[in-house]
């Protein structure tokens, strides 16, 4: 219910004026007064004066009371709105502020604690070098995109030379195909399976081995150990030193990861890494080339791509890249060579790029 402002009280009004007015005259008629001295009629001429004018004024003041209640009112409200407004402003941006940095400190932090954990990904892999720690650590790599189709591969004995290279995959085993053939639906990550293969220079003779969950890894390396003595591309005379082969990996991995994620100090390796070869120097080969970054030497992958012309017929003749001089820096030809026909290995076919 809306209420109603009292209006003006013309009735009081008058009444004081006119009380107002017949004091303020009554006080010019002391000297008519009989024995009433000079002093007594000043005193009392000045009391009536300023008595009728006190009520003359009161009754202006009750004339003009509402309209001043109405100014001093709203003077009075808006200034208090005004304030109220201005502090609740200042409350309000205060608590964003407030809520704005917090989130900020949460996402920082987050940040940070996501940094940490995966930097720490592949540290002291070598010391626990189990099925669980390398599954899980091939599948934080894969969400990271940091290696290429979940595989890595680093070279199996000291000095590269004979193009021997061990490969760590994720991957579905060969009999479960990746797409159910009723439901069209994908396979269940969960059938993931860890695969360790040694590869010869004829990688037609390579052995393979699944890792099986709980399963120690000497058995695995005893596992392809026997597979190659079979296929006799190496005997068990010759054994394969999996403690290097096992730290390359591990450094691979902690390169990949970091790569990926660009964090302060890693190397600036453009695409998911395929291979790592140590000797010399460090060399790596990943889905855009490869690179030494020791002598910041890169070549992309683009070189290795067949060169088409077209000599105005429907046919197209097919002509090679042309030929790589060693690099300048390059401490080992050796090396050279071998790295060169990993990545020619990886991104041609037969003349054709894959």
């Amino acid at each position: 219910m809306e209420n109603k402002e009292p209006g003006i009280h013309f009735g009081w009004v008058a009444f004081l004026a006119a009380i107002g007015v017949v004091v303020t005259y009554l006080a010019f008629w002391g000297p008519f007064v009989p024995n009433l001295g000079d002093n007594a009629v000043a005193v009392w001429q000045s009391i009536f004066t300023n008595f009728g004018v006190g009520v003359f004024s009161a009754a202006v003041l009750l004339l003009f009371e509402p309209k001043l209640r109405r100014v001093i009112t709203k003077t009075v409200s808006k200034t208090v709105t005004e304030e109220v407004k201005k502090d609740v402003r200042k409350a309000v941006q205060a608590d964003i502020e407030e809520r704005f940095a917090s989130l900020e400190d949460v996402i920082s932090s987050r940040y940070d604690d996501m940094l940490a954990s995966q930097q720490g990904l592949a540290k002291d892999l070598v010391s626990n070098f189990t099925h669980e720690r390398v599954m899980k650590l091939f599948r934080e790599a894969s969400n990271l995109s940091a290696l290429d189709s979940q595989s890595i591969t680093v070279h199996g004995d000291a000095a590269p030379d004979d193009f021997l290279r061990v490969r760590f995959q994720l991957r579905l085993p060969d009999d479960v195909p990746p797409r159910d053939p009723y439901t069209n639906e994908p396979a269940d990550p969960e059938q993931l399976a860890l695969h360790v293969s040694v590869i010869p220079s004829e990688a037609h003779l390579s052995a393979e081995v699944v890792w099986e969950p709980g399963q120690d890894f000497a058995d695995v390396a005893m596992a392809l150990a026997a597979e190659l003595n079979f296929k006799r591309v190496r005997g068990i005379g010759q054994k394969i030193e999996w403690g290097p082969i096992l730290a390359r990996l591990e450094k691979a991995l902690d390169v990949a990861v970091n790569s990926s994620m660009k964090t302060e100090g890693a190397l600036a390796l453009d695409g998911e890494v395929i291979a790592f070869i140590e000797g010399h120097q460090d060399w790596y080969l990943t889905a855009d080339g490869l690179y030494c970054p020791e002598i910041s030497y890169y070549l992309p992958r683009q070189h290795f791509y067949p060169k088409t012309r077209r000599l105005g017929t429907p046919s197209a003749t097919l002509t090679e890249a042309p030929p790589v001089e060693t690099p300048q820096g390059v401490k080992s030809d050796t090396e050279w060579k071998y790295v060169f026909g990993l990545a020619k290995s990886r991104f041609t076919f037969n003349g054709y790029s894959y």
